[in-house]
């Protein structure tokens, strides 16, 4: 767990945490049924528990978000 202080970036995390960040946002976006105000929730959550600056945060929901949108075109496209 990351001390009261904001994080400014996501260096001293792995591979794996950062990805389980992701996936773990990823089912909170496609379980909501208001994106963005589940981005947002998700967006504090991060903030309050985990001390992760809101630019961070907002690069873990864009990544999430685009992941989808990956998910979505190749289903259209099988």
């Amino acid at each position: 767990m990351c001390s009261k202080r904001e994080v400014k970036s996501l260096d001293h995390v792995s591979d794996d945490k950062i990805e389980k960040m992701v996936r773990f946002i990823k089912v909170m976006l496609q379980n909501a049924k208001e994106r963005d105000i589940a981005a947002r929730q998700l967006q504090q959550m991060f903030q309050e528990n985990f001390g992760l600056d809101r630019r961070v945060t907002d690069k873990l929901i864009a990544l999430a978000e685009w992941e989808l949108e990956q998910e979505r075109f190749e289903r259209t496209q099988s």
